[in-house]
């Protein structure tokens, strides 16, 4: 194997019987900042140039009738797969140089995409979907990226 990097794989058992534990207390989710990212993938921190749908969208009684073909000609794909940069780079923004970064993310333990978390939590009622995913601990903080797999480059 080519890799610079040491890595270890771990396997768990997602079958309810296999983890006779308690089950975790979470606490609920919380927003430690907001961006956005424009087209050429550049962070603006805030919400200034967010979209947003507004009502008016759904005046037909709330029924959403969008052409998903409009505009599918200019569709502009992002290049490359950007991971958590984008997240990274706003962490990076809001930390002081050489600050603590569990101080910046609000003492949180795990820093990932929504996604990843969804995918992780749908596994015990959806066996058969694969994933993969990458960790790595930077000041106490565990940041979790999402690999890509043969099943999910299709």
């Amino acid at each position: 194997m080519s890799s610079d990097m040491d890595q270890s794989v771990l396997t768990i058992s997602v079958e309810a019987r296999a983890n006779d534990l308690p089950f975790p207390r979470f606490g609920q989710p919380q927003r430690l900042g907001e961006y956005t990212v424009t087209r050429d993938r550049q962070l603006v921190p805030g919400r200034e140039d967010a979209k947003y749908l507004y009502e008016l969208a759904l005046a037909d009684g709330g029924r959403v009738r969008f052409d998903l073909n409009q505009g599918f000609d200019t569709f502009e794909e992002k290049e490359g797969d950007e991971r958590l940069d984008v997240l990274l780079d706003w962490v990076v923004s809001q930390a002081p140089r050489g600050g603590p970064l569990k101080k910046v993310l609000h003492e949180a333990d795990f820093v990932c995409w929504r996604g990843l978390l969804t995918r992780i939590a749908a596994t015990p009622f959806c066996p058969k979907d694969s994933w993969e995913f990458a960790a790595a601990r930077i000041g106490g903080v565990i940041f979790l990226c999402e690999r890509e797999t043969e099943e999910t480059r299709i």
